[in-house]
């Protein structure tokens, strides 16, 4: 026999994954109507919850009402992506201006601009600065979109954000059981996500159980008087 021990087991029990190759325009421009059909849902939100428009920094909220994601894991402690979306008109994305053009929104009427980060990791002593500034970016187009005054609802800001989107004069309000209430509606292809997790996550486990069954099976004496199977 050629290898290392347990080799051939390794491969005949390691899971396979479908990796997609990339979110590519054709990827995108079939997300639309997921995406549209988002956005509806989040716009109703609203309006049952008296809110003129939400400002979604968390990256979960923000793939769901613009179809798109870059570096979720990065993004769960440093907000450099967020998205205001109004609950009558079109959103607005703010996001890295190297971002590929690949990530573009499905959304044939999302507006982009380029997000200013205010993190403490990155921008230490700077970070109140930067916040500020963000504040005010929001601010204005809050302004533009003749809400500024209306209730606004937030989620997810950090205390360097929450507190200079405060100062900069928007009456702030929680936004996350809108949006909560929203993504309870699964589309087919959030449906068809849910089950690809499962499926993956199904044969992770029967992949851990066999590695943890045949390695106890290798390492026990011949001597235990106990069935080898």
């Amino acid at each position: 026999m050629t290898g290392t021990p347990g080799s051939s087991f390794r491969q005949a029990t390691r899971p396979g994954y479908d990796v997609p190759r990339s979110v590519a325009s054709a990827r995108t421009r079939e997300a639309q109507p997921e995406v549209d059909a988002a956005l509806v849902r989040t716009h109703a939100a609203l309006h049952r919850h008296d809110l003129a428009a939400a400002l979604l920094v968390g990256p979960v909220d923000t793939r769901y009402v613009s179809g798109t994601s870059t570096m979720p894991v990065w993004t769960l402690h440093v907000t450099d992506r967020y998205v205001l979306v109004p609950a009558e008109g079109e959103p607005i994305l703010w996001a890295y201006a190297s971002a590929p053009l690949e990530l573009v929104s499905p959304h044939p009427h999302l507006e982009t601009r380029t997000a200013t980060s205010w993190s403490g990791f990155g921008s230490a002593e700077r970070a109140q600065d930067r916040a500020e500034r963000f504040a005010a970016e929001v601010a204005d187009a809050l302004r533009e979109r003749g809400i500024h005054d209306a209730r606004i609802g937030v989620e997810r800001l950090d205390g360097y954000g929450f507190l200079a989107l405060q100062t900069a004069g928007p009456h702030l309000k929680p936004v996350q059981l809108a949006i909560e209430q929203a993504r309870a509606t699964k589309g087919a292809a959030e449906l068809e996500l849910i089950r690809r997790s499962v499926r993956v996550c199904d044969a992770a486990m029967t992949h851990l159980h066999l590695a943890f069954r045949h390695r106890t099976m290798s390492s026990r004496p011949a001597s235990d008087g106990l069935p080898s199977s």
